[in-house]
């Protein structure tokens, strides 16, 4: 890392890891960037339950370095992961510090036949792109909304006043209003 910092002084580096703990000791001292996939949730037939568990452990490996969190668009087998779910595990990502995702299509990748997944993703995509500023530059505020134990919930504030509300389903089954794995995002001007 050393070496190559020297011969490219204005280039990131990325590592990319499968696992926690073999990346603790090694994450401070060479990449810039963290790339993170976890079998228990990244690719697993149900994301959720185990991503909080994953995110923690890798924020605890990663210190101070930015977290790209891998998730698949793919179940095992070849099929397709619900949008709510893919939704579900990339909000959850951000709202637990890591810096953005990778997407991971599949060893294949998605044939351009398949315009449900193509949707899906220009569709998360648009409403990430929507919000993330106000998110990631905004003022943390406290939910005072009471929520049931499986709801996760962020506010922000911008400086212009735009205040973005983020709240998210972990569970399988339907809870305040929200769809199983469902989101939702309110953003307003005050």
């Amino acid at each position: 890392y050393k070496a190559y910092k020297k011969a490219y002084p204005g280039k990131i580096f990325s590592m990319h890891a499968d696992g926690a703990l073999q990346l603790k000791e090694r994450a401070q001292r060479c990449c810039d960037v963290i790339e993170y996939a976890s079998w228990g949730s990244s690719y697993a037939p149900a994301m959720v339950p185990y991503l909080a568990d994953d995110l923690a452990q890798i924020r605890d490996a990663a210190g101070e370095k930015p977290v790209l969190f891998w998730l698949g668009t793919f179940k095992a087998r070849g099929v397709d992961r619900s949008a709510e779910e893919l939704r579900c595990g990339i909000f959850l990502t951000l709202l637990n510090g890591c810096a953005g995702n990778v997407i991971h299509l599949g060893h294949g990748g998605i044939p351009k036949e398949n315009k449900r997944a193509w949707d899906m993703l220009d569709h998360i995509q648009d409403e990430i792109n929507a919000f993330y500023p106000v998110y990631a530059q905004g003022v943390v505020e406290k939910c005072t909304e009471k929520h049931a134990s499986h709801i996760v919930c962020a506010k922000r504030r911008a400086a212009d006043g735009t205040q973005v509300h983020i709240t998210v389903n972990t569970s399988p089954v339907a809870a305040d209003g929200l769809s199983p794995y469902g989101v939702k995002v309110d953003m307003t001007k005050n």
